[in-house]
């Protein structure tokens, strides 16, 4: 499906849907440094950039990951709350990236009268300061993150609050997305999915309708 193509089932769409990590912001780099840091001071453990494997699991999967990885013990939801506070003190340190022309493209769907909102796995607290740092936090009035939900994504639970929210079917609804479990999720509420390969390559998104580098393919259109 080429991108003018994308732009027609948009033009159909009633309503847009974001996830926010690796689609909005480039945050994977800071989640990263959390954990990091997190292992090096209960376990003095150096987690490796190169090893990416981690990438869209749930946090306490994450942890459990890395734990296999070192042959690690101890209790997870300690960490998992470490992690978290890391992750936060990260946020407030310095400017959070933007994935290339995310911004101005949810700056041009708020000149049009189609309704979008976010979904996310990150709490509210962090998907707040993400929104802040990149200045759209008055764009959407429509946020489902993980304090809101039983499952996360791959259920799709996140994305049917998020339609209901909107006031939208999830079949007129255009999700992006770009890991696996968010396109799992995406796609079992019904809705048609774009991936971005920031995270992942285009094999591993094979179940979205369509993959794009980032917003800029669209902008251009």
């Amino acid at each position: 499906m080429s991108v003018e193509s994308i732009g027609l089932v948009l033009d159909r769409c009633q309503a847009v849907i974001f996830d926010l990590d690796g689609v909005l912001a480039d945050t994977e780099p800071l989640k990263f440094a959390a954990y990091q840091q997190v292992f090096r001071q209960v376990y003095g453990v150096e987690l490796p950039e190169s090893d990416v494997g981690w990438r869209g699991m749930k946090e306490q999967s994450v942890i459990e990951y890395w734990f296999d990885k070192f042959q690690l013990t101890g209790e997870v939801k300690p960490l998992v709350r470490a992690k978290r506070e890391a992750y936060q003190t990260l946020l407030h340190q310095g400017s959070i990236p933007a994935v290339p022309g995310s911004v101005e493209f949810v700056r041009h769907l708020d000149t049009t009268a189609k309704r979008f909102g976010l979904a996310t796995s990150s709490s509210r607290r962090e998907a707040t300061t993400v929104l802040d740092g990149l200045n759209l936090s008055s764009s959407f009035k429509v946020m489902t993150t993980r304090d809101e939900v039983q499952q996360l994504k791959p259920d799709p639970e996140v994305y049917l609050k998020t339609a209901s929210a909107l006031n939208v079917p999830p079949e007129d609804c255009m999700v992006f997305e770009d890991s696996q479990s968010g396109v799992k999720a995406a796609k079992a509420a019904g809705m048609f999915c774009i991936g971005l390969t920031t995270s992942f390559s285009i094999e591993a998104l094979s179940q979205a309708d369509r993959t794009i580098a980032n917003f800029t393919e669209l902008l251009n259109f």
